[in-house]
């Protein structure tokens, strides 16, 4: 079982998480500084907020 890493969140997965693909479904672009870019999940928006520095969220629209 894998939990959540960020504060406050109390959010379980019943799998390890750290070695599994995410599941949830796509939301956000993120480029990195370099121009990595990347599609990703709300979840991974979030933690990508807090850990990355002169990275670029865009929401995907519907």
């Amino acid at each position: 079982m894998t939990t959540c890493k960020s504060a406050g969140c109390r959010r379980a997965w019943g799998y390890n998480c750290d070695t599994a693909p995410c599941v949830d479904p796509v939301t956000h672009r993120l480029i990195e500084a370099g121009g990595v870019e990347a599609l990703i999940c709300g979840e991974h928006a979030v933690a990508a907020c807090d850990q990355l520095v002169d990275a670029r969220l865009e929401p995907l629209t519907p």
